[in-house]
């Protein structure tokens, strides 16, 4: 019987497919999570040449009541809700692997809100975080491993996974999955499209929710041609409903610059009107002096003040800024 990589295991698989030569869009979709099994997995995996791709335990979906039973190295998970169908890829005779939509709520089981954010970002953007050569990178869950800072990470431009609205229209037709509250949580805050890890690390530390330790500027919208006074400008980050815009200056990735140029050709009739775009530069993020300057002035340029009356933003910002920045 075939076995179905889900969970952290699917994320592994889909963040080193570029590295491996896979191209999902060419993969066949399966039906349902039917008569998968739990045996085999190592197997199964060797037969395609992944074996060392994946951290342990390799976690995969089984059709049963049961939910997490370890054993040998494998995790099994067990589906008893309803899927919509398609809901995993087919790799092979032998190995399938649960679809990014499906993959997302999933992980909503295993990871923190930020942790859950970053990885529903990378599905839905140009992106993906290049796999260090020491075995593979597990999810960071609850009591897991410490993660690495997003910003600076390595990482290879590829098509996006998914959307935010494929992936929330999943999320709405399975009410009773675990990990379906936290997915939704994420998904109503995410942005397609983000270019690099560094984007994803702006949009979160500045529109993200306040009870995340973001800023909660909300309304932002991602990768814009905007028209301002000099001419067309390109912004990282656009809220449109108060005429203001980001631009990272320092952007130093050839591979993103490459990226973004070829989507603006395809972006040039952006509807939004006449459009102020602040510069900035990575250290308006890394240092918290600079980045406190730099949300003042956005919150002006709004019309707002910077009011944040959540008890422990503070501490919740600092959980954030080191989960995104590297550390001085």
């Amino acid at each position: 019987m075939p076995v179905c990589l889900s969970h952290s295991s699917a994320f592994e698989f889909y963040r080193g497919c570029g590295e491996r030569g896979i191209d999902t869009s060419r993969l066949p979709k399966s039906g349902s999570i039917g008569d998968f099994s739990a045996l085999h997995v190592f197997e199964a995996l060797e037969d395609e040449g992944l074996s060392g791709m994946l951290a342990l335990p390799v976690h995969v979906a089984v059709r049963e009541r049961t939910h997490q039973r370890f054993q040998c190295g494998v995790v099994k998970h067990g589906v008893s809700v309803e899927l919509p169908e398609p809901a995993a890829y087919k790799v092979s005779e032998r190995l399938y692997v649960a679809l990014p939509e499906l993959c997302l709520v999933q992980m909503g089981t295993q990871a923190s809100e930020v942790d859950l954010a970053l990885r529903a970002y990378e599905f839905c953007g140009f992106y993906a975080v290049r796999t260090p050569k020491d075995g593979g990178v597990a999810v960071s869950s609850r009591g897991g491993k410490a993660s690495r800072p997003l910003w600076g990470e390595e990482f290879a431009c590829r098509k996006p996974l998914t959307t935010v609205r494929k992936a929330y229209r999943l999320a709405r037709s399975v009410p009773g999955m675990h990990g379906v509250k936290s997915a939704r949580k994420v998904l109503s805050y995410i942005q397609d499209g983000s270019i690099s890890p560094v984007q994803t690390a702006m949009v979160l530390l500045l529109a993200g929710p306040t009870r995340i330790g973001g800023m909660g500027f909300e309304g932002a919208i991602l990768n814009k041609l905007v028209p301002t006074r000099e001419g067309e400008r390109w912004a990282d980050i656009v809220w449109p409903q108060y005429g203001i815009g980001l631009e990272l200056s320092d952007c130093t990735s050839v591979a993103a610059y490459r990226s973004r140029l070829q989507r603006d050709r395809r972006r040039r009739m952006t509807k939004v009107d006449e459009v102020s775009v602040f510069a900035a530069c990575s250290q308006d993020f890394t240092d918290l002096d600079r980045f406190d300057s730099l949300a003042r002035n956005i919150a002006r340029a709004m019309g707002k003040r910077v009011r944040i009356s959540l008890r422990g933003h503070r501490q919740r910002q600092a959980v954030l800024r080191s989960r995104l920045l590297p550390m001085p």
